[in-house]
């Protein structure tokens, strides 16, 4: 009779244990279940959502108001593009897409390949290459000697419009990117052109070919406005470029002890003492050779919306300046604004 009890005993041991390990098993499963939720519900360093006392900022909302076949004819400009920087949108072109000539909005991409290409402390030593340029060139008047840094060479290049500047920066650019300092002055250039299409090609700018770092006339140096506006673009996001191109006028002395070199902007929206100024403008470059027109690739922000043009072949020097105002003008008043967007409320009767 005694086997039977123990065998129920050791049945009722075995039972408990296993109840137990039941129990410590649910209980490890629920907390499993705990951790893991937590782990799903806590906020993680770097969510895009806001802390409930930081609302989302919304950008005003930009548009061309006017029919296209309007802009068309009232703008001077034969070539054009309008961009929303602020939310990455074009907003009008007319014949965008058109090969025409940029001038020296080229010098936008001179002076980007420039900046790309080298330490931000070398000295640009101005050499025999300012006598290739051409005769009726714009230029910074510099001289053989003249030794600059990076910022001083990129006013040089963009404020007076100074062919000489840009092939002082192609000459010595292109020997630092063949490695060879002796390499002569017509080859050097043509490696700095050659890295000119090498970024043009990179930006997008596919339509595009340029045969010389400051926008001479040839009939192999060409663009159009669509790709213009991704080099001014590319170059615009460039600190130094976007600072010098929005001065009105800067006084320098150079690293070789020249003193006061003096250049003003050929930008007139940028320019204080012009009827043409304007009062958002913030850059960028002019243009000018007869058979590429008056041109211009120009910046403006208000209320923080940045706009952008680019504008080719217009027949007079103040129709593409008045063209970028109009445009801009026009963008600006169409601005719809978040609390417009959202205000529900009537106006009194």
């Amino acid at each position: 009779m005694g086997k039977p009890v123990y065998n129920a005993r050791r049945r009722r041991r075995r039972h408990n244990r296993l109840v137990l390990i039941g129990i410590a098993a649910l209980i490890l499963l629920l907390l499993g279940v705990i951790l893991l939720r937590s782990c799903h519900t806590e906020e993680k360093p770097g969510e895009d959502t806001p802390p409930p006392d930081q609302p989302q900022v919304t950008l005003p909302v930009v548009s061309m108001p006017l029919p296209q076949s309007f802009v068309d004819q009232n703008t001077a400009s034969s070539y054009i593009v309008l961009y929303d920087l602020t939310s990455d949108k074009q907003l009008y072109g007319k014949n965008a897409e058109e090969r025409c000539y940029p001038a020296s909005m080229t010098k936008l991409l001179t002076a980007l390949v420039t900046i790309e290409s080298v330490p931000a402390d070398t000295v640009f030593t101005v050499g025999d290459e300012i006598r290739l340029i051409d005769p009726e060139s714009s230029v910074a008047r510099l001289r053989i000697g003249n030794r600059l840094d990076l910022q001083t060479l990129i006013e040089a290049l963009l404020l007076p419009s100074g062919n000489d500047a840009a092939y002082t920066a192609a000459a010595n650019v292109g020997r630092i990117l063949a490695g060879d300092e002796s390499l002569p002055t017509r080859e050097a250039i043509r490696r700095f052109c050659d890295k000119m299409n090498e970024k043009a090609t990179a930006l997008g700018a596919v339509k595009s070919h340029f045969a010389n770092p400051d926008g001479i006339h040839s009939d192999n140096h060409y663009t159009t406005a669509a790709d213009m506006l991704k080099i001014a673009k590319a170059a615009y996001a460039q600190p130094l470029i976007a600072k010098a191109a929005s001065e009105e006028k800067v006084t320098r002395t150079f690293l070789s002890g020249e003193t006061g070199a003096t250049w003003y902007n050929t930008n007139y929206l940028l320019r204080s003492d012009n009827r043409l100024h304007y009062e958002y403008a913030t850059g960028l470059k002019t243009g000018h050779t007869d058979k590429a027109g008056y041109c211009l690739a120009a910046t403006a922000e208000y209320n923080g919306v940045k706009l952008m043009t680019v504008l080719a072949g217009s027949s007079s020097n103040t129709g593409r300046f008045e063209d970028a105002i109009g445009l801009f003008d026009v963008c600006f008043d169409s601005a719809i604004f978040p609390a417009e967007l959202t205000d529900t409320t009537q106006p009194a009767a």
